[in-house]
């Protein structure tokens, strides 16, 4: 037996599709094609379907009575979309066939796909609904790990749901495969509440008995807390005895994970991406807008900035011995560093004949003009043969 998703009347989705205006309607009643009057003069015309043909797939389909007589006994016909459509509206471009069409499609249910590693949950949570728990790793204090990685069915109990539609992933939850339990829904519920219920989840919920208290997930150590995401509807996560996995609970006495042996309890709101709330207390360097061990204050830039900062962005002059940005730097012929033209222009100047760069040490005078040896050579031998002659 077929199981009817939606059904919706090829009347009122000409008119969602804007293909037919509501002004226009009692006129268009009269000419569609397999419409036909009730007792109340009401026009009864073709039914658009989404039907699942067998489990895991669907079609969309036109249900419509074939004849009056048909009509007045009940009797349906079914076709399918394209083939109804072609043969039927003729008149119409392909165009319109397919926008038609393709407004059911949307209501095909999408495939749920589950997660088999945390490094896969947290290109889900990278790729899809926007939260508090989809940026980038860099931008938690769990760098270099993403939260999310705690979502790691190999390695814990819980990974994470998602839907996927035209490449696009349009919904995800966690889940708790072996008890068959999902999470708060980010982004289309309407589709994904429905198949994940097919498939024998039920919503896990704090105020109720069924819930995530007991599962567990992977235990990384990080600054002074631990990896570990902000979690919707619980209200406890511990830490382990042994410390290779964290649980979540519900009662801050542990009742309700009476068997197991736990050394530190913390709430799992934490949105920086460690548990217990980390903030980074070291200096601030202004360069790379990172936090690190010691910064120093740089007069030119008015800045602090770290050590790894001025090993590969700033150099010291060799002049005046400032500290400046490699950008606004000038080097010498031999490799000097000069923080500006001032101090470059005391140790350097350039040829006047043939504008090579020399050290001020290196020049030489010749008519008013300050040479380099090469061209100060070549001006002496050019008098002394101007002088044989």
């Amino acid at each position: 037996m077929t199981d009817i998703i939606v059904s919706r009347s090829l009347f009122s989705v000409l008119i969602a599709t804007r293909h037919q205006s509501i002004e226009s309607a009692e006129q268009y009643k009269k000419t569609m094609k397999h419409a036909y009057k009730d007792m109340f003069d009401w026009y009864e015309g073709p039914t658009l379907i989404v039907e699942e043909t067998k489990p895991g797939n669907y079609g969309v389909f036109v249900e419509y009575f074939a004849t009056q007589n048909h009509f007045e006994s009940q009797r349906t016909t079914k076709q399918k979309i394209g083939r109804y459509l072609t043969a039927n509206y003729k008149d119409w471009s392909q165009g319109k066939r397919d926008e038609i069409a393709n407004y059911m499609k949307k209501y095909i249910p999408a495939e749920i796909q589950f997660t088999k590693d945390g490094a896969e949950s947290v290109q889900v949570y990278l790729d899809g609904p926007d939260s508090c728990m989809s940026h980038d790793t860099d931008e938690y204090a769990s760098y270099p790990k993403h939260p999310c990685i705690v979502y790691d069915i190999t390695k814990g109990d819980l990974c994470v749901a998602y839907m996927k539609k035209e490449g696009r992933i349009t919904a995800r939850a966690i889940v708790w495969p072996d008890k068959k339990l999902y999470g708060r829904i980010y982004g289309d519920c309407s589709q994904f509440a429905p198949a994940i219920k097919k498939m024998g989840y039920t919503g896990a919920y704090r105020k109720d008995d069924i819930s995530f208290v007991g599962a567990k997930l992977p235990y990384i150590p990080h600054c002074e807390g631990f990896v570990f995401p902000y979690f919707d509807g619980m209200t406890n996560v511990s830490v382990l005895a042994n410390q290779k996995h964290v649980v979540l609970h519900n009662k801050w006495d542990k009742s309700d994970i009476p068997n197991l042996v736990t050394c530190e309890t913390h709430t799992p709101d934490s949105q920086t991406g460690v548990t217990p709330e980390y903030e980074d207390d070291r200096p601030y360097c202004e360069f790379c807008e990172g936090n690190a061990d010691e910064v120093s204050y740089v007069e030119s830039s008015q800045q602090y900035v770290c050590d790894y900062c001025l090993e590969n962005h700033f150099s010291t002059c060799d002049q005046c011995g400032e500290i400046h940005l490699d950008s606004d730097s000038h080097r010498g012929e031999h490799g000097e560093v000069y923080c500006s033209v001032d101090c470059y222009s005391e140790n350097y100047t350039v040829c006047e004949q043939c504008d090579d760069e020399i050290g001020i040490t290196e020049t030489k005078e010749y008519d008013n003009e300050t040479l380099c040896k090469d061209c100060y050579k070549d001006a002496k031998e050019k008098e002394e043969e101007e002088d044989t002659e």
